[in-house]
């Protein structure tokens, strides 16, 4: 969804370890990145340089308006409070027809995978999550009136999702990680940064076994084609934020629902 950013001012939010701040660089641009972390703003510093990485609080951006071509937000929507203004402050700094990318956990009603995360002690408390996550109806909300949603995607169903749930199990246990462990900030739950990969050194080979199974797991994926998966990346256009009065239509949507269904490809209601 970024495609070429040669050119471009870019900023990522949620870096966490960095890996994926140091990867979005690859694609050109000129980059900043910010966390609430203060582990994480010192890892993506590490890879990327400590001039390139900001520690933000909450819902604040510390940059001017209309500065920005492109916001990428990595898992983080979901670790504020108020992602409302969140967004208001992206489409602040972000200029006009500017590029907002959004990877968010996709909520599933009635998920066997999120049962499953609970009854292990996989909750949203500790990854440090406000929220479960957002539906399509739920991320539009936030952004309806200051960004037209162009394209919606979906990643990590069942299979997938399946050994990562058990990869997540298995740290709590063999790494001895714990969201409350020294330095690691319950806001943003647990990280795993270089000094980690030193110190749990042998763990991680062990669970580097496991990927052969998420390759599987990956293909076999591909079999559910009528599912949509555990992750949901939208990327948005920024345009004049106003807000707008909702007129429901006879199905009782408003006319921005029925806007972004027939942009996503479905004519259901959400």
């Amino acid at each position: 969804m970024l495609g070429n950013a040669q050119g471009s001012n870019c900023l990522d939010v949620g870096g966490d370890n960095g890996v994926i701040s140091y990867f979005l660089r690859k694609e050109g641009g000129t980059w900043m990145s910010v966390d609430m972390s203060e582990k994480a703003v010192s890892s993506i510093g590490k890879l990327v340089g400590a001039d390139q990485a900001m520690l933000i609080e909450g819902s604040n951006l510390p940059f001017d308006d209309n500065t920005m071509d492109t916001v990428v937000i990595i898992d983080y929507l979901e670790h504020v409070e108020r992602d409302d203004i969140f967004i208001q402050e992206c489409h602040r700094v972000l200029k006009q027809h500017g590029t907002l990318i959004t990877n968010v956990p996709h909520y599933k009603k009635g998920s066997l995978i999120r049962a499953l995360q609970l009854a292990l002690g996989l909750t949203d408390e500790l990854h440090g999550h406000v929220r479960p996550g957002y539906t399509e109806k739920s991320l539009y909300a936030i952004q309806k009136d200051g960004f037209d949603i162009l394209e919606v995607k979906y990643y990590s169903k069942f299979f997938v999702q399946l050994v990562d749930t058990g990869i997540q199990f298995a740290a709590s246990f063999m790494g001895g990680k714990h969201v409350d462990d020294e330095n690691d900030d319950p806001s943003k739950g647990v990280m795993i940064d270089a000094d980690d990969f030193s110190k749990y050194q042998k763990a991680f080979k062990f669970y580097s076994l496991v990927y052969p199974f998420l390759y599987i797991a990956s293909k076999l994926d591909l079999f559910l084609f009528w599912s949509k998966g555990h992750m949901m990346i939208v990327k948005s256009k920024s345009r004049p934020w106003k807000h707008r009065q909702e007129v429901k239509l006879g199905d009782g949507r408003s006319i921005a629902e029925a806007t972004i269904a027939t942009k996503i490809g479905t004519a259901a209601p959400f």
